[in-house]
């Protein structure tokens, strides 16, 4: 059996794992998490800016 992922669909799933993640792990702990993806892969990603006046 096949089962087809729309795009949408993992980029909601990707945006609510994010959600998640930024609403139950303190800020140091993202930004190990982001040091040690940089160090590891050796390739500089860029952080997003969130609105946060909606939450």
């Amino acid at each position: 059996m096949t089962t087809l992922i729309h795009q949408e669909d993992l980029i909601e799933s990707v945006a609510d794992a994010l959600q998640f993640i930024s609403y139950y792990h303190p800020k140091d702990f993202i930004q190990a998490v982001y040091e040690a993806y940089n160090s590891s892969f050796g390739v500089q990603i860029q952080p997003i800016k969130v609105n946060t006046s909606s939450f």
